[in-house]
């Protein structure tokens, strides 16, 4: 049988919920019996045995929460009501965030509620201003509030500030007629009044508000909150919590949402739907730019002409506030990002307008690390006004520091996703900006091109095909900026080597061409320089199957690069190979035959036998062999070259195993099958762990 003692725990908990916080706000200099009096002033069905009290249905928790220590002024920007939701001013039609509006659904009315579960429900909606998140979340609370009857109440708590989150609980004190109302004791009634009530707090964008100071403390109870800010993640915490970013609409909802603002109904044309859809996605489908596109094509009458507009003069017609507005909300999208911006510091300002000058996805933290930690040496080699620049950027974005720190960077970082203006992508290697803001940072303070021409140039310094990853994600940034349009010979070369790594050998063409003319016209054709930018092109033209039009620049570069650089100099002698290659991919194989036999051995007494050049002019006499069916002469050169390879390079590198697959190709056109299928094999196996 139950204990008296734990009986009256057990219904204390149940139906009083609050007794030692009852006894906590006992006036000053008052008696517990008088706190009790009051207590108990309008309670029902009381029972008391031997001055111990078994049950009260109804207490009166009004009194308890009076507290002569606090001071019940009115907080700034109090208005009356301002905590009901029925104040809040929506469109008359909420579409599209069926897959949203199902999610908090699931998350708040399916399943056991909050007070079966002794765990408040939380679920943060964050985004980009203009997102929607106010309306969805009261989308959720009119649908829901009156068609499954699991919220008690609905409380709209205004987050913006402090003074406005405190006002909203004042206001709950009111309504819920607390003898001395003050936010305090508006909060305090949340956490006692062990419901399903729901509280939307809306708008917590402020990074520096302490958001979890003004939660109730409780148990039981539901929380929405709206943000900009991704970092209030962590109010969500735990199996009770979820959250979701509100991204771009549904393209389809999208369609809708801007044709009813633009007030077109059943009679629009199929051109005219046409015409919506066109809009909608040069907007990137988000809601405030849809609604307000819409207004204005209602207001101006400018369906068709609406894009042309846009197109030609973007900033001023983003930033165009609406007269009128369902919601009350009358801010451009440009003037909602604006407020945002104002609040960054210069750092995460200048970090934006780079980036706004690259691809708005995959910009890569490692740019950034490379350009400081390259700075240095590029100035040294290549001082000038757009090195000098490059350095003032940093020096910006680092407070005069040009040494590397990820703490700096990710506190940058940090302050930007505070207003969702940034999405940290790849467990923090890249970072993505949505399309419009990125638009909207261009059209404000842009850097000139080719400061960032020089910057994206000095995190390319001394790149190489070990850094393939690297490469593949700077080329879309590389792509936005026309390096010709900058007369600077280190960026040239820069861009000729990410164009040429990445295989795009059109655009390193272009290039080299440049390189090949300014060092004619600056050094003159005979300038060890200029003969070096000639092989370079040749290699191009190869590179781009051009072979006629290499043999044409290569055979008298040759003869050039003899008598200017001497026979046996190493550009010389990559020069040979070069025109080597070309014979052979003409089909003159003796040609190629009648420079590669000399070539290999002049080259083993220049460079020696275990240089990575020779190790490659071996390979390439071995195939001309074997072009000329004379495989015991290629298996000769192949066998050793093999394990020369395995030891100067690694059994992994990707010539050894380029080597060894040659290799059993030789075995295999001898007739050696198994020794072909054993060292097939061998490489797959390398291949695979690479």
């Amino acid at each position: 049988m139950e204990s008296r003692s734990s009986r009256d725990a057990l219904q204390c908990e149940q139906d009083i919920h609050v007794t030692e916080n009852m006894m906590q706000h006992i006036p000053a200099g008052g008696s517990a019996a008088g706190a009790s009096t009051q207590m108990f002033a309008h309670a029902s069905h009381f029972e008391s045995n031997n001055s111990t009290f078994q049950a009260a249905h109804t207490i009166n928790t009004t009194a308890i929460f009076n507290n002569p220590s606090e001071k019940t002024t009115v907080p700034s920007g109090y208005q009356e009501g301002m905590s009901n939701i029925t104040s809040q001013h929506c469109p008359p039609e909420f579409i599209g965030r069926k897959d949203l509006i199902s999610s908090l659904e699931m998350h708040f009315i399916k399943g056991e509620s909050s007070t079966a579960q002794r765990k408040q429900k939380r679920h943060l909606l964050w985004g980009l201003g203009g997102s929607g998140k106010t309306q969805t979340a009261l989308e959720f609370a009119f649908q829901f509030e009156d068609q499954t009857h699991r919220f008690t109440k609905v409380w709209m708590i205004h987050a913006a500030s402090e003074s406005l989150i405190q006002a909203s609980f004042y206001d709950i004190a009111m309504q819920t007629n607390q003898l001395q109302p003050t936010w305090l004791s508006g909060k305090r009634w949340l956490e006692t009044q062990k419901e399903e009530w729901l509280v939307i707090y809306d708008n917590a964008d402020d990074p520096e508000l302490k958001l979890g100071k003004f939660m109730p403390t409780c148990r039981h109870g539901n929380v929405i909150i709206t943000s900009r800010n991704a970092t209030l993640i962590q109010l969500t915490m735990g199996p009770a919590g979820s959250n979701t970013e509100l991204k771009d609409m549904a393209h389809t909802d999208a369609v809708q949402l801007l044709m009813t603002y633009a007030g077109m109904g059943h009679n629009a044309t199929v051109e005219d739907q046409l015409m919506v859809e066109k809009i909608a996605q040069s907007l990137c489908c988000f809601p405030l730019a849809l609604v307000q596109a819409g207004a204005y094509i209602q207001q101006q009458h400018c369906l068709y002409g609406y894009l042309e507009r846009l197109e030609s003069q973007r900033a001023q017609i983003m930033s165009i506030n609406a007269s009128q507005s369902y919601d009350d909300y009358t801010l451009s999208v440009y003037s909602t990002w604006n407020l945002s911006w104002n609040k960054l510091q210069n750092s995460a300002q200048e970090f934006l307008k780079i980036c706004s000058c690259m691809h708005f996805e995959n910009i890569p933290r490692e740019m950034f690390q490379r350009v400081v930690d390259n700075i240095d040496k590029v100035n040294q080699v290549h001082p000038g006004p757009l090195v000098d620049q490059v350095i003032d950027l940093l020096e910006k974005l680092f407070s005069n520091s040009r040494q590397w720190n990820d703490i700096t960077m990710d506190t940058i970082i940090l302050e930007l996703t505070n207003f969702s203006l940034i999405n940290v992508m790849q467990h923090g290697k890249t970072y993505n900006i949505h399309p419009l803001v990125h638009e909207w940072v261009s059209d404000g303070v842009k850097h000139q091109k080719d400061v960032i021409a020089a910057f994206l140039a000095v995190s390319m310094e001394e790149i190489s095909e070990y850094e393939m990853p690297f490469v593949l994600q700077l080329q879309e940034h590389c792509k936005l900026v026309n390096a010709l349009d900058v007369k600077e010979v280190f960026i040239w070369n820069a861009f000729s080597s990410l164009w040429s790594l990445s295989g795009n050998y059109v655009k390193e063409l272009e290039i080299v061409k440049a390189l090949l003319e300014n060092s004619e016209e600056v050094k003159g054709k005979h300038h060890p320089e200029t003969i070096t930018y000639g092989g370079h092109l040749g290699a191009v033209y190869g590179r781009l199957g051009r072979y006629n039009d290499a043999l044409e620049l290569q055979e008298p570069l040759l003869k050039l690069s003899e008598q200017v650089l001497g026979k046996e100099h190493p550009d010389t002698l990559n020069k040979i190979q070069n025109l080597a290659v070309t014979y052979a991919n003409l089909g003159r194989y003796n040609d190629a035959l009648e420079l590669e036999e000399p070539l290999l051995k002049l080259s083993e007494q220049v460079l020696g036998k275990e240089n990575p050049d020779t190790l490659t002019q071996i390979q390439n006499l071995a195939v001309t062999y074997k072009h000329l069916g004379r495989y015991n002469d290629a298996l000769e050169l192949e066998e050793p070259l093999l394990k020369l390879s395995e030891q100067v390079l690694g059994k992994e590198h990707p010539d050894t195993l380029g080597r060894t697959q040659n290799l059993a190709l030789t075995y295999k056109d001898l007739g050696r099958y198994n020794d072909a299928l054993e060292l097939g094999s061998l490489c797959s196996n390398c291949q695979s762990k690479c």
